[in-house]
């Protein structure tokens, strides 16, 4: 994992978070299940989503750019009986923090922490993440994710994308968000790296050289954070390393494919996706440079390729049990121009 210059070996990463995993084991009891995350997108997140799995909690990334009040309401509704945050935030998650639940530095950790792997199993029923809808009809929604829920979403993206362990996948979004999700678990169950970038913090204007600096193979974004960066770059300007372009979250329009075909190489396939934090990813649709059709045949195209995925929502004062996930996806048709080994 690269984040700027902070860098994270696997065997780094499993370290850091198997100290995070102790440190949460030593502050919890066996029914405290959910710890809340206050980072920002970089490496020590990804350690304390990695470590917070391997206590066998379940999680929920709080973004330090939303506003206070959606902060202090997730870490409420979540029921969290420990925040991990850094030193840059340790202020926020004590002014947030209620009656109950404790804080915990990351960077205040003892060296001496036990590094081992903890000895406790992994069940694929059980609560992984929480994830919160926009609250655009109210007050945000968490949705619980199960382990199995989320290998099946990396499975299914992996099949799709050919992902290897040769990616280069970046995160531009919070951690709070599925895509973000959907990206790191891609790459870190293939052997991947991870390159977080923050977009909110870091803005668009620096990231057409961020790509092409770090060579980065898979992007997957907003179609409206898209069109932000494409509309920075020079007509001229392309980005060689990239070979998935994955957009969702809203519909995409022809202008969109054609700017995907002015920036990105031959070989790159653009695929849509859709689907709400509930389920992860339900419709899809792959578009390669030969691609001629309107954009209206790739939503009729996208409506037919679905799959299901299970989740658990909050009810009453009790998450409900996940429920086991299967996959219905329908096979995927890669563009032929591509040269995609399917095998």
């Amino acid at each position: 994992m690269v984040n700027g210059e902070d860098r994270l070996s696997y065997g780094e990463l499993n370290r850091a978070a198997n100290q995070i995993a102790h440190a949460l084991l030593a502050r919890l009891r066996p029914e405290d299940t959910t710890v809340a995350l206050l980072l920002r997108p970089g490496t020590s997140i990804v350690s304390a989503i990695v470590g917070a799995l391997k206590a066998g909690k379940i999680y929920v990334a709080l973004d330090p750019s939303y506003p206070e009040a959606r902060i202090a309401y997730m870490l409420s509704d979540s029921q969290a009986k420990v925040v991990v945050t850094d030193t840059e935030h340790i202020g926020l998650a004590r002014q947030l923090a209620t009656e109950g639940q404790d804080v915990l530095d990351v960077a205040a950790i003892d060296g001496g922490t036990i590094v081992a792997n903890p000895d406790l199993p992994a069940l694929g029923e059980a609560g992984a993440f929480l994830l919160y809808t926009s609250g655009s009809t109210g007050n945000p929604k968490g949705v619980l994710h199960s382990h199995r829920n989320v290998l099946v979403e990396v499975r299914n993206y992996t099949v799709d994308a050919h992902i290897s362990p040769a990616d280069r996948l970046s995160v531009w979004h919070s951690f709070s968000f599925a895509n973000s999700v959907r990206n790191l678990y891609g790459a870190l169950l293939n052997g991947g790296a991870v390159f977080p970038y923050d977009v909110a913090a870091q803005g668009l204007m620096p990231l057409p050289d961020w790509i092409q600096k770090h060579e980065i193979t898979m992007i997957h974004t907003l179609a409206t954070t898209f069109r932000g960066l494409v509309d920075v770059v020079p007509d001229n300007l392309t980005f060689p390393s990239v070979r998935v372009l994955r957009l969702g979250g809203e519909g995409i329009t022809g202008d969109d494919v054609r700017k995907f075909k002015r920036h990105f190489p031959a070989s790159c396939v653009l695929m849509h996706v859709m689907g709400p934090t509930e389920t992860f990813s339900i419709r899809r649709c792959f578009i390669g440079h030969d691609w001629t059709g309107p954009t209206a045949e790739c939503r009729w195209a996208i409506r037919w390729r679905t799959r299901r995925s299970c989740c658990s929502t909050r009810r009453g004062s009790a998450w409900a049990p996940a429920r086991s996930a299967r996959s219905s996806c329908a096979a995927s048709t890669w563009p032929s121009d591509t040269g995609a080994n399917r095998s």
